[in-house]
């Protein structure tokens, strides 16, 4: 029978079980991605950041992502919901991959995107 392991050895174990792939993460705050690069990069993953919808299109466009973490209101000529429907049109398979990052549920527009994609909603600390 194998013996449990130590608080240390669980620790370890975390520490070398590293995560692959590459990370949009889209958001006009910049403490929000620098936060969310910090955490994901210390998990193994490469991160590209975008803070606009605009900029989130071309790394789309022209990169292999893995993951998409959306924030679900930027500001610009590209909304969340557009940078969502272009990755329905265009990534499909992206977008069971994407979490909508919510800071503002009181804005309806906020609201009516986030209850239409409920699957995609954890939440953002303010």
């Amino acid at each position: 029978m194998k013996k449990p392991l130590s608080e240390r050895e669980r620790i370890v174990a975390r520490r070398e079980s590293r995560l692959e792939g590459q990370v949009l993460l889209v958001d006009d705050e910049e403490a929000v991605l620098d936060f969310e690069r910090e955490v994901l990069t210390a998990a193994g993953l490469t991160i590209l950041t975008a803070n606009s919808g605009a900029q989130a299109i071309e790394y789309l466009s022209h990169e292999v992502i893995d993951a998409v973490f959306l924030d679900s209101k930027i500001p610009g000529d590209w909304s969340s919901e557009d940078v969502y429907r272009y990755m329905e049109k265009h990534s499909p398979d992206l977008v069971r991959k994407t979490i909508l990052v919510l800071s503002n549920v009181s804005d309806p527009a906020v609201r009516t995107f986030g209850g239409c994609h409920a699957d995609l909603l954890p939440g953002k600390a303010v």
